[in-house]
């Protein structure tokens, strides 16, 4: 079981292709159940080059500790293992870092001041 905490964006929707995302910001926490044992945390998400000129650093971290990190410059699937031990002591939060995130509203001209770092089309754990 996973629950989003900081740094996401509500759920988005688009009837003309059928997908469900939800953005993260630069910095996003997910709180995972603590099993009593060591759970791996699979995203699926967009392309970040759809959005930046060269693709992102993504860090996972529990705990202030650097658990994968990724650099992804098409659809992707992360998955990563989060150690019980280190999972355990940070009471279940898993933050996910980039270092790129732009402000639609700088980009189109809007209103949208929202900070932007990865469109997310799923989150879960095993």
């Amino acid at each position: 079981m996973a629950g989003f905490i900081d740094g996401w964006q509500e759920p988005e929707y688009s009837a003309l292709t059928g997908k469900a995302w939800r953005w993260m910001t630069e910095r996003a926490t997910v709180w995972v159940r603590p099993l009593g044992r060591d759970v791996r945390v699979i995203l699926d998400a967009e392309s970040p080059r759809r959005y930046f000129k060269t693709a992102p650093m993504l860090r996972a971290k529990v705990n202030g500790l650097d658990v994968a990190q990724l650099s992804p410059s098409t659809d992707f699937r992360w998955e990563f293992v989060v150690p019980r031990a280190i999972l355990d002591a940070a009471g279940g939060q898993v933050t996910i870092e980039s270092n790129q995130w732009f402000v639609p509203g700088d980009r189109d001209g809007t209103a949208d001041r929202r900070h932007l770092a990865l469109r997310v089309y799923s989150l879960r754990v095993e």
